[in-house]
């Protein structure tokens, strides 16, 4: 599909991902002491990447390797490299993270498929984006439905977990509450819940013609940022609900920005400044030139699936 505003923004990439190699210069020596890729051109603009560059692939590589390794039942620890024994780093592919499959196979395709519903279990997990919060609430009030949404039954249930001092959120990312007056973080999160439910999200998200209208309804939400907004509208891909390939739309978060900075240091800059999205330009250029990437690099990538389908750029 395609939408308005980002999605029918044409970008134009050039550099290794075209046949011609012509706009990409040789290889050259890093300070580090290691081979840099020549430079790519995104958009116009000329990016010189960093020894990081090539990194980002072979952990893509690896990363994606010790899943399946994982997967097949080989014993840990799945890989020689020593960063990735001792470090944690989600995986290549979001939809294979521990959390996304639990919100597919447990959130999503569970319980009733009423798009109202389903929407309401969407929101309720990633209020908290914890397996054992949802579990919780599951437990002492399931089925959990919005038809039988009783906010102050949630509450009790929330506020004895807090106060035996379990963490109700997981420690990925701060998700900051709206300020509706409560004192505790999820009494503000329910009532935030409440709010985006009847406000008919599920028919906002069922009448959109494109990701971007999405975007802008979600964002105009009190404590909806960039990052968050983005976030729970990968979520809604994972249903019926939201049918966008997840190509359309893409906003780069504070990881994504830091980590465009170090494989491309400070040639970022003048990109940044001629242009308010550049930062998603790379990221689809990083997308649609991984094929050549692991190639030129020698790696093997297995990709998602049967398809061996390539990572889209919400993986980037």
């Amino acid at each position: 599909s395609t939408g308005n505003s980002r999605e029918t923004s044409p970008t134009v990439f050039s550099g290794p991902s075209e046949a011609s190699s012509s706009s990409e210069s040789k290889p050259k020596k890093s300070r580090a002491g290691g081979v840099t890729a020549g430079a790519i051109i995104v958009s116009g603009i000329t990016l010189n990447p960093t020894i990081a560059f090539d990194t980002f692939w072979k952990f893509a590589a690896e990363r994606k390797a010790v899943d399946d390794r994982r997967r097949a039942g080989e014993p840990a620890p799945w890989t020689e490299d020593k960063v990735l024994q001792k470090y944690f780093f989600c995986n290549t592919y979001r939809v294979l993270d521990k959390g996304c499959q639990y919100l597919i196979k447990e959130v999503i395709e569970k319980g009733s498929q009423d798009p109202k519903e389903v929407v309401f279990r969407v929101l309720l997990f990633n209020t908290f984006t914890k397996i054992e919060t949802w579990e919780l609430l599951d437990s002492e009030l399931g089925p959990l439905t919005w038809t039988s949404y009783d906010r102050e039954k949630y509450k009790k249930v929330l506020r004895k977990a807090f106060n035996q001092g379990i963490s109700l959120y997981t420690g990925a990312f701060i998700k900051p509450a709206p300020h509706f007056g409560c004192k505790a973080n999820h009494d503000n999160h329910l009532l935030f819940l409440e709010m985006l439910m009847e406000n008919e999200l599920f028919s906002k998200l069922l009448d959109a013609e494109y990701l971007a209208d999405v975007y802008e309804h979600l964002i105009s939400f009190p404590s909806m940022g960039p990052f968050s907004t983005y976030q729970l509208m990968l979520c809604f891909s994972y249903t019926n609900i939201l049918n966008f390939h997840h190509n359309d739309f893409v906003i780069t978060g504070p990881g994504s920005i830091s980590g465009l900075n170090k494989i491309f240091g400070k040639s970022m800059a003048k990109g940044r400044q001629t242009y308010d999205w550049f930062d998603e330009d790379v990221m689809r250029y990083l997308a649609e030139s991984q094929d050549f990437h692991f190639k030129r690099l020698g790696l093997q990538f297995s990709g998602l699936g049967p398809k061996k389908l390539p990572m889209g750029v919400a993986d980037i």
